[in-house]
């Protein structure tokens, strides 16, 4: 993961999508946390390519999931040596697809850090190991606000 992504700045495009009150979620083994954990879709953003390209893209990499991508949400700068990375999260809508377990094509048959995808309830964010921890414990309130301005968070992981 260092030799990837390590010692540089990466832009990660992530889609917020919300239905019947729960947040999608992909649940992650990856070297960079001690645990397993949930996170929202996403990924890189490749030389090139558009925002909303690279999110639909890893939407459909990760989920199965065609979405339309719509008003961006959060704007997060995540630093924690080696890896620092700027985010952009964007809500979200689906368009069609059936839900199930992605990939991810930096990682290679037999190495997939990707474990299972799922809703998960607005209320129970706080109850599982979500990360980033403004996710887990700030979004859902902020969704249910209605808030229509993005708001900017750092993020430095302990």
């Amino acid at each position: 993961m260092e030799k990837l992504f390590g010692h540089k700045v990466r832009v990660r495009v992530c889609g917020l999508l919300v239905q019947d009150d729960a947040l999608l979620m992909v649940h992650l083994d990856a070297p960079t946390r001690p645990e397993p954990f949930w996170s929202v879709p996403g990924g890189g953003l490749n030389h090139g390519e558009k925002i909303e390209d690279a999110l639909r893209r890893e939407m459909l990499e990760e989920t199965g999931l065609t979405v339309r991508v719509g008003a961006l949400f959060y704007v997060s700068e995540f630093i924690q040596d080696p890896f620092h990375a700027v985010e952009l999260y964007f809500l979200c809508e689906m368009e069609s697809g059936m839900i199930g377990v992605g990939v991810d094509p930096e990682f290679g048959d037999g190495k997939q850090i990707i474990k299972d995808v799922a809703f998960i309830s607005l209320d129970q964010l706080s109850d599982v190991e979500v990360f980033p921890e403004f996710i887990r414990h700030q979004f859902a309130q902020d969704w249910r606000s209605g808030t229509s301005t993005p708001k900017w968070i750092r993020s430095d992981a302990p």
